[in-house]
């Protein structure tokens, strides 16, 4: 008891105890698994370092302590979801219709299979008339039809309602006929007009939907459907109009546009008939070669020209001299420097040649590398020196 009093006195460090209320940061970076205090937990095996949570990534043994796995990616390739990882649950990709542009009547929708799509809220067109079929076209725009069956008899359909006909004074005040009709004509005082086969103005602004005049009226069909865009395929469906005025559906492909296909580099880009990631795994020039491995990850390759003196030009891919014929690219800068006629690449370094003067007795030869004398007989003497006359040929 006497001991622990005088501890408390000294303070702990005099007893060998240290307690570090405040551990350093490091102390935690890196170690999520097996602990809920994020502190470092021994382990022997993988097993050890389960913490039961999977947004964190999948934790392992290594040297005997955990180590945190990487998160797990939730991208869905499709621009308008808002991704994350909900533990219990997984991936959760929520629609935001926000991130949609609207065109005109149509608003924003998206749809988490494929993307951003346009769709008319209902009534957004309505113009208060009865007798008007009112609907919103494929490019935004609100088309309010007259439809004179939904007037008495003798009426028709105006711009404000069912009611008489216009009144005229002569044929003259009768030119604007409306919608499916033709001609216009003053009888009795009112503009009686004849129902036309064909109008331009009769035009539903969606490419599915076939618009016709019928019975001096302007009748929509219904919508042709070609089916939802398939994100994992580089070829969609869509609506095409024939010659005879009927709508079919036409495969088109989708080169170009992006793709959310299963492989493991999506989401990319289409090319092709497959789902590639050329969006994200690219070469920087035609001497590289990038490809997106099985895992996902993006390996690039530089191409090494076979011989020396010899670099790969960017533009083609094809290997071509580095330096004009009798000079050379010591460094490897790209600047051919050194003039082989009067001087060698020395490692990294253009050294001048050197003259050795006389060369008396059993010294008989000159390294024109080193400036010295030697014998014949020892032959690494001057080995790995470059004669003038050999340097100089291309």
């Amino acid at each position: 008891m006497r001991r622990f009093a005088l501890c408390l006195a000294l303070g702990l460090s005099g007893c060998g105890l240290s307690l570090d209320f405040d551990p350093p940061d490091d102390a935690r970076v890196g170690m999520d698994a097996g602990r809920l205090d994020g502190g470092r937990a021994d382990c022997a095996r993988d097993e050890d370092c389960d913490d039961d949570q999977v947004c964190n990534g999948q934790e392992r043994c290594e040297a005997g302590a955990c180590v945190s796995g990487a998160a797990p990616t939730c991208d869905d390739g499709v621009e308008c979801t808002a991704d994350e990882c909900v533990e219990g649950v997984g991936c959760v990709r929520t629609p935001d219709h926000d991130r949609c542009a609207a065109l005109g009547c149509l608003a924003g929708f998206c749809d988490p299979a494929f993307g951003c799509d346009l769709v008319a809220p209902d009534d957004i067109c309505s113009d208060g008339v009865a007798c008007t079929d009112d609907r919103c076209t494929g490019d935004g725009e609100c088309l309010h039809l007259p439809d004179d069956e939904r007037c008495p008899a003798d009426q028709v359909c105006r711009d404000d309602g069912c009611g008489p006909p216009p009144s005229c004074a002569s044929d003259a005040d009768c030119g604007s006929p409306p919608i499916c009709k033709d001609g216009g004509r003053c009888e009795g005082g009112r503009c009686r007009y004849d129902n036309a086969f064909e109008d331009a103005r009769c035009a539903s602004g969606d490419p599915c939907v076939r618009a016709t005049c019928d019975e001096g009226r302007c009748e929509l069909a219904p919508p042709v459907d070609c089916g939802a865009p398939d994100p994992s395929l580089c070829t969609r469906s869509e609506c095409a109009t024939e010659a005879s005025g009927d709508i079919l559906c036409l495969t088109v492909d989708r080169d170009g546009e992006p793709c959310a296909g299963p492989d493991a580099c999506s989401p990319g880009m289409c090319d092709g008939s497959t789902c590639d990631s050329t969006s994200t795994c690219t070469a920087a020039d035609a001497c590289e070669t990038a490809s997106c491995q099985p895992d996902g990850t993006c390996i690039v390759a530089r191409r090494i020209c076979p011989m020396v003196g010899q670099r790969c030009d960017p533009a083609t891919g094809d290997c071509v001299a580095n330096c004009a014929p009798g000079m050379a690219d010591c460094d490897g800068d790209g600047s051919c420097e050194c003039d082989r006629r009067t001087s060698w690449c020395d490692g990294s370094t253009c050294r001048r040649y050197m003259s050795c003067g006389p060369c008396p007795g059993s010294a008989s030869e000159c390294c024109p590398c080193t400036g010295a004398c030697f014998d014949p007989m020892c032959l690494g003497c001057c080995m790995f020196c470059p004669a003038p006359a050999m340097a100089a040929m291309p």
